[in-house]
């Protein structure tokens, strides 16, 4: 089967050790009226490949982006919204009714204190039917189990949204690549999205805040 089409949002050199690395959250949107950060919540400090730190600063970013969306009357009852935040770097899924109010929520969003990127990923249109929430949550389970052996699945999340394959991770570039190919070869699959920060081997385990790079991303509002 032929590599389907993968765009890279983000790229960064950071530098962080391999040995530190170490999560994985396995999921599809569920339809619903609102649904905010149903990705799962922020991995342990003992598997998550970031510090404690930033994990702290991320369940803070998911907790206010998701009190922002539960304040937008407009969104209770007609809407799927899913908050995904991975190194402050948040990615917005699910369907709303209008552009106004996607770009009302990326706004917003991109306002909370510490938020470095926003990836506004939101479509304009009637929820996921249950039927496609349930193939994207098998497309999720395959490609976690395609990963064995391959690459270490516990250093990327898995997102699938309307058979759109989102992986986020902390990793190096050829094992970014070949989850990507891996991903884009699990049937059902129409297109693998890659939110990757890069990292090298290297004694320290640290983030390099400043290094995070843009390619070909859409829709994207930069903060810091």
């Amino acid at each position: 089967m032929s590599r389907l089409l993968t765009t890279r949002l983000l790229a960064s050199s950071l530098t962080l050790s391999l040995l530190a690395l170490g999560f994985v959250s396995l999921q599809g949107c569920i339809p619903a009226a609102v649904v905010a950060g149903s990705a799962g919540t922020a991995a342990g400090s003992s598997q998550s490949p970031l510090p404690l730190g930033t994990q702290v600063e991320d369940i803070t970013i998911k907790t206010k982006a998701i009190g922002i969306i539960n304040n937008i009357p407009a969104l209770q009852h007609n809407s799927n919204v899913e908050i995904v935040v991975f190194n402050r770097i948040v990615l917005i899924l699910g369907q709303v009714p209008s552009g106004d109010l996607k770009n009302q929520i990326a706004t917003q969003i991109s306002q909370i204190d510490r938020v470095r990127i926003v990836y506004n990923q939101l479509t304009i249109g009637p929820n996921v039917s249950l039927s496609q929430y349930a193939k994207d949550s098998w497309i999720t389970a395959q490609i976690g189990a395609e990963f064995i052996g391959k690459v270490n699945p516990m250093q990327f999340k898995i997102v699938t949204e309307n058979a759109v394959v989102y992986l986020i991770a902390l990793t190096n570039k050829a094992d970014g690549d070949t989850a990507a190919q891996v991903a884009s070869q699990v049937k059902g699959v129409k297109q693998v999205i890659e939110a990757y920060s890069y990292i090298s081997s290297g004694s320290d385990a640290t983030v390099d805040d400043n290094s995070t790079e843009s390619i070909q991303a859409t829709n994207q509002i930069t903060t810091t």
